[in-house]
């Protein structure tokens, strides 16, 4: 999964047709070949073969159409080696799969899928009692219901599969035991539960994982594109444009003065991209509003003087930050940019 749009389409909640149909098929790529290197090494690896819980796992995050075409797809090489009964199993299998799909009350309780139906059952009956009907509360009786549900259904998933195989034998459904079928209440039963119950929600863990890092890193894109908004929203562009002008005039006639002002306009936008507190300390403020000043002095030439009285006291106090420089900006356009 290491291709980018295979990522985005398995790592959304909500697809098109047409994204269900490429999950189904990577799924049916993956998965088909467990059981055909079965199939190849004369099944010398029986635990390789996943293509039921690989079908379950496409109905979960596709639904339907992915379950469905995921259960038929890989049950070609077992239909291929004569065991006619793997495609209605693992078709069956996709549409259980599709079903907690379905039953999530979000789309994303999908990822947080776990086999641990006992401390499911303990927030679920916790919760229960405690009567609590908040909002926080309620999502964390849905996603433990549906945790349980879907530890149900993946159950439900290993029965039909002892049952096919109890009623068709070997010659025609793949059973990891073979012909040595034990009861139902056996140990083996159990063990075969957890199996299946693991094998179908490690993957999701893992993906959930990588899944919750994608989200981070789109966070701090999305908070970068913040910043250049603020950027953009905080300084007027006319006086970008008219620093560079100024800039572009002053290499000619003095180079250093011109190196001074790209510095201190450096630091402006520096200071604004990594603006990440709501207050600052007024010596940063002050700093910021000497560079903006520097620059505008150089455009408006001896029009523009400004004197500071600053308390030596209160510089390290907290202010608001950018609170100066919108006051000072509008003071010079409304009282020198006319005249």
């Amino acid at each position: 999964m290491r291709f980018g749009r295979m990522q985005r389409i398995l790592l959304r909640d909500e697809r098109t047709v047409a994204e269900r149909l490429q999950l189904a098929f990577v799924f049916s790529v993956l998965f088909g070949a467990s059981a055909g290197v079965r199939i190849l090494s004369h099944h010398q690896y029986p635990a390789i073969d996943l293509a039921l819980e690989g079908a379950q796992i496409a109905g979960m995050l596709g639904g339907y159409v992915s379950g469905l075409v995921t259960g038929l797809c890989v049950s070609i090489p077992d239909m291929i080696d004569g065991k006619l009964m793997s495609m209605p199993l693992y078709a069956a299998a996709g549409i259980l799969g599709a079903l907690m799909h379905d039953l999530a009350p979000q789309k994303e309780d999908i990822w947080y899928f776990s086999p641990f139906v006992d401390l499911n059952l303990y927030r679920l009956f916790r919760q229960i009692l405690r009567l609590n009907r908040n909002a926080i509360q309620r999502r964390v009786v849905e996603r433990a219901a549906f945790n349980v549900a879907c530890n149900a259904i993946v159950i439900l998933t290993e029965v039909l599969r002892w049952a096919v195989h109890s009623l068709f034998k070997e010659r025609n459904t793949f059973f990891i035991f073979g012909d040595a079928l034990p009861p139902l209440n056996s140990w083996i039963f159990l063990f075969s539960a957890a199996t299946t119950l693991f094998a179908v929600s490690l993957p999701l863990r893992i993906w959930s994982s990588y899944r919750a890092e994608r989200q981070v890193e789109m966070q701090r894109a999305r908070l970068t594109e913040a910043r250049l908004a603020a950027l953009t929203n905080q300084i007027n562009p006319h006086f970008l444009f008219n620093t560079l002008n100024s800039v572009s005039t002053l290499i000619r006639l003095d180079p250093d003065r011109a190196r001074s002002m790209i510095y201190k306009l450096s630091n402006i936008l520096r200071r604004l991209l990594r603006k990440t507190e709501n207050f600052t300390p007024l010596r940063e403020e002050i700093s910021f509003i000497d560079d903006y000043l520097a620059i505008e002095m150089v455009r408006f030439g001896e029009k523009l003087r400004f004197y500071k009285e600053i308390d030596d006291n209160t510089l390290d106090r907290l202010v608001p930050s950018m609170i100066l420089q919108p006051i000072v900006e509008n003071s010079i356009k409304h009282g020198l940019a006319n005249k």
